[in-house]
């Protein structure tokens, strides 16, 4: 695994080795990012699907939406492609979640759903901030 993660920081080194040394750093944030948020997202998906949770069709979707928004980044980073990688990730984050709310007819929580959408855009827009352009 530790020879897999060196090979992918090697390969954006040489990527990006004629950029500014930030837009490797940047890189690397990215790619670090995103895919940890897979991970997290797939463990909530297995979550989701245990449980049972209501409103599980929407709910798997909307995973899935910003799981394959993930790999997408992951891709177009390895690619070489950084500006792009982040419009994706901002983008496949940010619709989805919102796109949910016009879906959802009647809130049982809607002041809890409030506070998360409020939470969602917060740390979307530093997302946004650091990697979109």
């Amino acid at each position: 695994m530790l020879n897999f993660m060196r090979s992918i920081v090697e390969r954006i080194d040489s990527i990006y080795r004629d950029d500014i040394y930030f837009d490797a750093l940047k890189a690397r944030l990215l790619l670090s990012f995103s895919s940890l948020l897979t991970l997290v997202l797939v463990g909530n998906m297995i979550k989701l699907w245990w449980i049972e949770a209501p409103l599980l069709e929407f709910r798997l979707v909307l995973n899935s939406i910003v799981i394959i928004a993930n790999v997408a980044t992951c891709y177009e980073v390895i690619k070489g492609r950084l500006a792009q990688a982040g419009n994706i990730l901002v983008l496949g984050s940010i619709l989805p979640i919102h796109g949910l709310l016009l879906l959802v007819s009647a809130y049982q929580e809607a002041v809890a759903a409030a506070i998360l959408l409020f939470a969602f855009d917060s740390v979307f827009l530093l997302i946004a901030l650091v990697f979109a352009t």
